[in-house]
This record gives C-alpha cells, sequence and structure tokens, in this order.
C-alpha cells in the first residue's frame, strides 16, 4: 500500500513558542493526506486530541515501501534530529502548569524543537534529499 514520510511544524495555539524556535514533527503515515494523521474525525485506532495545536505540513514524501518511509522517519529522528539535542518536555518549554496535559496527544512525545534557523536547514536538507533520490533511482 505504501506510506507517506512527512514533516510538520506545530505551533501552540494558547502558549507561545519561545521566540526564534519551533517545534518540528518527523512521521509516516498510511494516509495519502498528511493532516488525515491528526484529524479526529479520521479513525485510526488511537486517540487523536490536537484541538491546542495549528499543524503545518512543510514536506512529505510518498513510498511504495511501507518500510522505507518509517526507515527515513528514524533517520530524521535519531540520526538528524537525536533527542539527547532536539527532544523536550514539550509542557516545560511553553510554561504550561500541567507538565501532562499533552501526554496523550499521540505524536507531541516526537516533537523536535529547534531554532527557526535550524529548521530552515531541515527543510532545505528534505528536498535536497528527496531531489537526489529521484535523480539517482527515478521512484521511491
Amino acid at each position: 500500500m505504501g506510506r507517506k514520510f512527512y514533516c510538520c511544524e506545530f505551533v501552540n495555539k494558547h502558549y507561545p513558542t519561545p521566540e526564534g524556535y519551533v517545534f518540528l514533527k518527523f512521521g509516516h503515515t498510511h494516509h495519502y493526506n498528511v493532516m488525515d494523521r491528526f484529524n479526529p474525525d479520521v479513525d485510526d485506532g488511537y486517540p487523536k486530541n490536537y484541538d491546542d495545536w495549528e499543524i503545518t505540513p512543510k514536506f512529505s514524501w510518498y513510498f511504495k515501501e511501507n518500510n522505507r518511509a518509517e526507515e527515513e522517519e528514524q533517520m530524521w529522528l535519531n540520526i538528524q534530529y537525536p533527542r539527547s539535542k532536539y527532544k523536550v518536555w514539550v509542557e516545560n518549554v511553553l510554561k504550561v502548569e500541567d507538565n501532562t496535559k499533552y501526554s496523550n496527544n499521540t505524536g507531541i512525545t516526537e516533537l523536535r524543537y529547534m531554532t527557526r534557523d535550524e529548521a530552515s536547514r531541515a527543510m532545505k536538507k528534505l528536498y535536497e534529499r528527496r531531489e537526489r533520490f529521484f535523480d539517482e533511482s527515478g521512484t521511491a
């Protein structure tokens, strides 16, 4: 069936992200429309509660093989933007009093926190990587 690897920007509607910083989420989904991954009306078998978030897809790449999308996600989460440097407790960064407020929002725990400059470089790398891949193989 195939899967789509994606990168989305998350902006909280109630708590401001510190100036000059951004939250990005790298992930994969079986949905053709990346936003269906976050839509509570689309039943995936797990809870979705993203009412507090403005989510903007920034990049997507369809792979015919599910494992390729999963590998791409893992590369961005563990190699390019590893937990040790980019993973934060979202509630602490946003100064939310309840430090478990977003614990049940699937995907929030995988957000990567970085400067806007780092996020711009990430986007550039994503597009270059996809372009290079198509130049070499012609298909995903």
